[in-house]
């Protein structure tokens, strides 16, 4: 179904915001999401189908292709600030990493505007003077670099503290298992407070509730993202659209 659907570009976008936690009016950037449309024309989010894309070994055209309409939409849209997913795979293959970033240095004018998120869904495939190194190279070309999935992911503490990272934003799955100790600190607290020590941006996921916004607040988060904040559709362009 992901190959068809790559052919016959049935690949598409959703913009998920993430906003000032102080401000929500104020909107650092908004992730896109892979969605793909099935052959009966039912969309399907990327949970639904980017884990057996991962499987089968075919990540990187799924983050060649979402990189490609990303930075189509930035030059299309000189106000929009997109961040796009890559995957540990791409990030550790050097063949991908360097497509990667031969097309961000195509679109070089929009190079600033773009943050790449760095997926830990699977362990990296290189050191971690490797990973900053790649982190270093993507950054000179003026984007920030984001470390997804903190919290529950691959990326260890001592990592994470070595690799320089713009943002680190902390899993969704530590807001619905929020844990509050006897001393009142709870481990999103503890997350959030060792994230902050590692990149001045700290997001978290998973916010639904305006009771669990206080919380993020209140942990020390700058920025928070999920369904509290409406997604939008990022219509597909055609080749051609926006230029480079």
């Amino acid at each position: 179904m992901f190959r068809d659907a790559l052919a016959d570009e049935r690949i598409g976008l959703q913009a998920e915001r993430i906003v000032d936690v102080r401000d929500l009016g104020a909107t650092l950037y908004s992730e896109c999401l892979a969605r793909l449309i099935d052959p009966t024309g039912c969309v399907r989010m990327a949970s639904e189908f980017v884990p057996a894309v991962e499987t089968s070994g075919e990540i990187a055209s799924l983050d060649r292709c979402v990189m490609s309409q990303v930075l189509e939409e930035l030059c299309a849209d000189c106000s929009a600030v997109l961040g796009c997913n890559i995957s540990a795979e791409t990030l550790s293959d050097e063949d991908t990493w360097n497509s990667i970033v031969g097309l961000i240095s195509k679109y070089s004018s929009v190079a600033d505007r773009l943050v790449l998120e760095v997926t830990e869904t699977r362990p990296l495939g290189i050191d971690r003077y490797e990973a900053r190194k790649r982190f270093s190279e993507v950054q000179n070309l003026g984007c920030r670099v984001a470390v997804d999935d903190f919290g529950v992911g691959h990326f260890s503490p001592s990592t994470l503290l070595f690799v320089d990272a713009d943002i680190v934003k902390i899993d969704a799955s530590l807001m619905r298992k929020l844990r509050v100790g006897k001393d009142g600190v709870s481990n999103l607290d503890c997350i959030v407070g060792f994230a902050s020590c590692t990149a001045p941006v700290v997001v978290v996921e998973g916010v639904e509730t305006p009771e669990q916004l206080i919380l993020v607040r209140r942990a020390g988060a700058t920025h928070a993202q999920e369904y509290l904040f409406p997604r939008a559709e990022i219509k597909r362009r055609t080749s051609g659209d926006g230029a480079s």
